[in-house]
Formats: structure tokens, sequence, C-alpha cells
């Protein structure tokens, strides 16, 4: 059985420099093994939902 993890990551265009930087920061949490999901606006922000499988050390914590 896949234990995943999940993640919520807030967007704003305006306040995190653009297009470039979102982009920079989806490759990171890409490079940390998180994979997109879908996206949620809430209010008037977007909210990019990732999950990666947990390893079993991580489990725990």
């Amino acid at each position: 059985m896949i234990i995943w993890s999940y993640k919520l990551e807030r967007f704003d265009l305006m306040a995190d420099g653009g297009h470039t930087a979102v982009e920079e920061s989806l490759n990171r949490l890409g490079d940390e093994g998180w994979e997109f999901v879908g996206v949620q606006t809430v209010g008037e922000y977007p909210y990019a939902l990732f999950k990666r499988p947990v390893d079993v050390g991580e489990a725990a914590e």
C-alpha cells in the first residue's frame, strides 16, 4: 500500500515574481519528488496541490 504525503503551495504571480518565479518553484518541487495533482482557487489566490509517496522512515514523523 502506498502512503501519500500532500502539500499545498500558494502562488501569487504579482508578489512571487511572475511566471518565471512560479515555474522555478514548480521545478524545485518536482526535483524534491512532489507530483502536481491539480489547482484550486481560494479567494483570489491559486493553490497548487502536490503529492508524493512517503518513505517508511518518514511516516513516523
